[in-house]
């Protein structure tokens, strides 16, 4: 069973999110939070297996706390669960070690797939979010 912390500002998403977890016996949700700083300090207290956050969330987003990841080294796979990222945000996601991109508009069973995917230690980044951020580069 792989350990999960959860990460989305908008409260009905995150609810809707918790259930379709609960459902998946592969699954174990830690905690669920609308906050991008307490998920920071979730991820740093329980070191799950998984992250699913949303970048754009209020003070800390997806960004920053991947970023936090990566400087501190703390063993979480973070996978993006977003209504939209720009070419910019999705190169400096991908050159930061995210492990998934995920659109909000995809089915559960994508989420679920993918998140078994990443969970077996595989990045799960779709081709048509990758040519986006080929043709904006990253950040200087």
């Amino acid at each position: 069973m792989y350990s999960v912390v959860l990460a989305d500002d908008h409260p009905l998403l995150l609810r809707g999110l918790q259930g379709v977890l609960k459902a998946a016996p592969d699954f174990n949700v830690l905690a669920a939070t609308a906050s991008g700083v307490q998920a920071l300090s979730l991820i740093s207290d329980l070191r799950p297996d998984l992250a699913v956050l949303d970048v754009s969330m209020p003070n800390v987003g997806g960004l920053a706390i991947q970023r936090t990841v990566l400087q501190e080294r703390l063993p979480v796979k973070v996978i993006f669960l977003t209504a939209s990222l720009t070419g910019r945000q999705i190169a400096d996601a991908i050159s930061m070690g995210v492990w998934g991109i995920l659109l909000k508009e995809y089915a559960t069973e994508v989420l679920l797939d993918c998140m078994r995917q990443v969970a077996s230690g595989e990045k799960w980044l779709p081709p048509e979010l990758v040519a986006r951020a080929t043709s904006a580069g990253p950040c200087p």
